[in-house]
């Protein structure tokens, strides 16, 4: 990443402006992403969010995903399928269980931690990572951020919220995929391995969907119950599928480099809807996310 991150690093096209649009809807799209989960528990658990939501995103890009596999040859399942667990299937269930404790804000704000675990799995874990003074302290502000988040007041004193602790490992999850794509499937293109990893682990999902008995809900459910699952459905449909190819459109319309300032507008939005929703937003908020963000932009800069 280059040294001019702490201001989002511009378009290289001339058509600016688009780039901009697609950074902005993917900023609202995955910003919101924290609401609609926690809409969709006030009638689904954990386990059947996200049984929904990849089942979701699978009936967007089933075909796709066919496509693609059609066009390739000695297609690496294995880690498409670790990726799959470890991107998609694993976090869903991870934020899902951690959701029905701790505020959607609070989410989206320790989602942020997505680079700094992508530099600490590729530093310790993979060994793809280069350390310098920057990303070290990067790493130090961002972690020391999530700490603070992990705080909470009980009983005028401070105690660490263990049902926060889901978020951080779905962070890590993030992470170690994000460094495994790098690895081992560099050859292939991004919609290539999103499309296939999410085809390797959909019949899980699929299984899950009628297992844990959601379409039952749905025939005697009313009308709170089918509107919970279309925040789901919009959840799986929007936030995974197409957030997917706005991204990839995106870094082909821009840079990889503009396409990651995504990361900083994520908790603003979700701390938007937050507070829309009547959540309380203290100075413990504001703090973490400042130094969650303010490591990101370090580790960036290094």
């Amino acid at each position: 990443m280059n040294k001019h991150l702490l201001k989002i690093a511009p378009p290289k096209q001339a058509s600016g402006w688009v780039s901009w649009l697609l950074l902005l809807a993917l900023a609202l799209i995955w910003g919101s992403s924290f609401i609609l989960m926690k809409k969709g528990l006030t009638v689904f658990s954990p386990v059947q969010l996200a049984a929904i939501r990849v089942s979701s995103a699978f009936s967007i890009l089933c075909l796709p995903a066919f496509y693609h596999l059609r066009r390739l040859r000695h297609v690496p399942w294995a880690i498409l399928f670790l990726s799959g667990l470890l991107g998609v299937f694993i976090p869903a269930f991870l934020f899902g269980y951690a959701q029905t404790h701790v505020s959607s804000s609070t989410a989206g704000i320790l989602n942020a931690l997505t680079p700094v675990f992508t530099f600490i799995a590729g530093l310790f874990i993979l060994k793809s990572q280069a350390a310098s003074p920057y990303k070290l302290a990067g790493v130090i502000v961002g972690l020391l951020g999530s700490v603070f988040l992990l705080l909470s007041r009980s009983g005028g004193r401070f105690s660490i919220d263990i049902y926060a602790l889901p978020i951080v490992v779905a962070t890590l999850c993030y992470g170690i995929n994000g460094n495994l794509i790098k690895r081992y499937l560099h050859h292939m293109k991004p919609l290539h391995v999103s499309t296939l990893s999410l085809l390797c682990i959909a019949p899980f999902a699929l299984v899950l969907f009628w297992v844990t008995g959601v379409p039952g809900m749905l025939q005697t459910g009313d009308s709170h119950t089918w509107q919970a699952f279309f925040y789901l459905f919009l959840l799986g449909t929007m936030s995974t599928a197409i957030a997917l190819i706005l991204f990839n459109t995106l870094i082909q319309q821009a840079s990889p480099v503009f396409a990651s300032s995504v990361t900083y507008l994520i908790p603003i939005v979700a701390l938007f809807w937050g507070i829309v929703d009547g959540e309380s937003i203290g100075w413990m908020h504001l703090v973490g996310m400042c130094s969650i963000v303010g490591g990101v932009v370090l580790i960036h800069r290094g």
